[in-house]
């Protein structure tokens, strides 16, 4: 099965843009894209891919030392998949941004799926 992947909006990453230089984001975009055109939600269970719950996943990539990525998404069909943000965890390992970022990423999805 082919995924397809949108954004939500064209700048969905651009917070994770300026944390990152422009060859990582490329590394970033690229992985992200293929795994979910490839794999969809069948990374579910896997240390790439888990649910937060409320329709929103988080799909991590890593890239040793610099990059330790959460790219947030929501499942809008049974292979549509929407990308509505995310940013790298090895700049801000905090609990407080984690819980920021899947807040602003939570308020999408329920916009996304008419709960607000």
């Amino acid at each position: 099965m082919t995924w397809t992947i949108e954004y939500f909006e064209a700048g969905s990453l651009d917070d994770l843009r300026k944390e990152v230089s422009a060859g990582q984001f490329r590394f970033i975009v690229l992985q992200a894209l293929h795994r979910l055109e490839t794999q969809g939600l069948n990374l579910l269970g896997t240390n790439h891919m888990k649910s937060l719950g409320g329709g929103l996943f988080e799909l991590r990539i890593r890239r040793d030392p610099e990059l330790l990525v959460r790219i947030f998404f929501t499942l809008i069909h049974p292979s549509r998949l929407v990308i509505v943000g995310g940013y790298n965890k090895k700049r801000d390992p905090s609990d407080l941004k984690q819980r920021r970022e899947i807040k602003a990423a939570r308020r999408i999805v329920d916009e996304i799926s008419g709960r607000r």
